[in-house]
């Protein structure tokens, strides 16, 4: 859920996902959502190609950089 939305505080998924993943050491991650997926097949389709879109500037963004 977007920050800022009417039922934010009921959006548990995030931070239950980020206390896991922490508990096990991982402690820098990037989540990518597709929400409204069960509205109708449009707006799955529409959710599902805007989360795609971000993959590469998100996996590009947390690739290490090495010096040349």
């Amino acid at each position: 859920m977007k920050p800022g939305m009417p039922f934010e505080a009921n959006d548990f998924q995030e931070k239950y996902l980020r206390a896991v993943f922490a508990f096990i050491g991982i402690g820098d991650i990037e989540i990518i959502r597709a929400e409204g997926l069960a509205l109708s097949p449009a707006h799955r389709e529409a959710a599902l190609n805007a989360a795609r879109a971000t993959v590469p500037t998100t996996v590009a963004a947390a690739r290490p950089r090495h010096a040349a």
